[in-house]
């Protein structure tokens, strides 16, 4: 009896340590919407064999109504890229692609690529590039593409009516006509190389996207809440996106529009109605882009960040070698800088890129290991995977633009509580 008592006085001394020890983290996640720097947040810690807090705060529509819950759907934006390069390391393993190959290999309508290098009396000025990008450096943004909104020349394209703009929504391929902006392996430089691999995995896998996702990786992970088209029966748990005011949207009555509705609601956190999610059947989207266009949740997720912590596995089933997973925390992009326009995500630590992620090979200020891993969505969602100490985690809104310094703020708050409490 006198054992049982001990061993119950351990448990409960054991359960209330663990919860003061996330109460801080529970604090950082709240604080980020009673502060008033976003409407809602939501934060996550998982290991190895399953998430250890998953807390939500705030609320999920306009009106303020409905509560952020911790199954809230989430658009994750560029967090798609880690999926999709995934998707083209699995293909690798399988002996149909070849990093060091050079794309247009596979993609034969990318022999002809060329290097845009700026305009003549109004008129675009190509240039032969050396050679074309491999897929090992479409993996590292390090191919010579970039976005529209990165990039003055290819955003003038788009003005003259000869490309689209990678924010349309949904997008129908046309962005995937950009030129190159640098010789490969020049620069790092963000943009569409993603979108190329998820054609690429289309083309060698002879599917569409979403149905190799959901064979390959989605389905054998038990991610049925991370997909492409909206379920019309899951739109109750939609999160609804803001932009912040000051925002720098390139039409000049774009800006004037939000610091209008600023001025009149007495908040700078906008609800713009052409960025809500809307419901879609599956199989109606003409494109899936491999660089961005996902939903999920922060629990689904998770289970992507499990597995590589878990050297490949989760479910009883290999995703990942685990050879292939080291090599994804290795550094691939030489030395160059990780700049996205004026946005360093590097957390003021040394960063390279690895395959599918950036890669801290010294760790960070915050607490994270040697060869830590982490990266985003435009809509200010970040993750990190820290193998060494045994535990990733997300800390999301959904928010514009990316890298919002208030949210930012929090989210270094969030990351620093998590390390003190483990």
């Amino acid at each position: 009896m006198k054992g049982i008592v001990i061993f119950t006085i351990f448990i409960l001394l054991s359960v209330s340590t663990q919860s003061k020890n996330f109460s801080e983290v529970k604090r950082a996640i709240e604080e980020a919407v009673t502060s008033g720097d976003v409407k809602m947040s939501i934060g996550l810690i998982t290991k190895k064999d399953g998430d250890l807090l998953n807390h939500a705060a705030g609320f999920r529509d306009e009106s303020g109504l409905i509560k952020m819950e911790h199954d809230s759907i989430l658009q994750i934006a560029s967090m798609t890229k880690l999926v999709t390069t995934i998707a083209i390391l699995q293909l690798v393993e399988k002996e149909k692609i070849v990093l060091d190959n050079q794309i247009d290999y596979y993609l034969p309508e990318l022999a002809n690529l060329k290097v845009l290098k700026g305009f003549d009396q109004g008129s675009p000025v190509y240039l032969e590039p050396s050679r074309r990008p491999t897929v090992r450096e479409l993996i590292t943004h390090t191919s010579g593409f970039t976005y529209d909104f990165l990039d003055e020349d290819i955003n003038a394209l788009v003005n003259m009516g000869l490309l689209e703009t990678t924010l349309k929504d949904p997008p129908d391929g046309m962005f995937l006509k950009a030129p190159l902006i640098a010789e490969p392996n020049e620069k790092f430089q963000y943009g569409i190389s993603t979108d190329w691999l998820g054609v690429l995995v289309e083309r060698v896998s002879e599917s569409d996207l979403i149905t190799y996702f959901d064979k390959n990786i989605l389905g054998p992970l038990e991610m049925d809440d991370t997909f492409y088209e909206f379920p019309s029966e899951k739109m109750d748990r939609a999160s609804s996106i803001w932009i912040r005011s000051n925002a720098p949207l390139p039409s000049f009555f774009q800006r004037l529009f939000l610091r209008v509705t600023a001025f009149f609601s007495g908040s700078d956190l906008i609800h713009v109605e052409q960025l809500q999610p809307k419901s879609a059947k599956k199989g109606s989207f003409e494109f899936y882009t491999g660089g961005g266009g996902l939903y999920s949740t922060t629990s689904d997720y998770s289970k992507i960040l499990r597995m590589l912590l878990n050297n490949g596995v989760l479910n009883d089933h290999q995703i990942l070698s685990e050879e292939m997973v080291d090599k994804m925390f290795d550094n691939h992009s030489s030395d160059h800088e990780i700049q996205l326009g004026s946005w360093n995500m590097s957390f003021g630590a040394e960063a390279n890129w690895g395959l599918g992620f950036m890669v801290h090979p010294a760790g960070t200020s915050f607490g994270r290991s040697e060869n830590s891993a982490s990266w985003g969505g435009i809509f200010n969602s970040y993750y990190w995977i820290d193998r060494e100490t045994g535990i990733a985690g997300i800390f999301a809104t959904q928010l514009f633009p990316f890298f919002d310094e208030r949210f930012i703020k929090h989210y270094n708050t969030f990351e620093s509580e998590v390390y003190k409490a483990l």
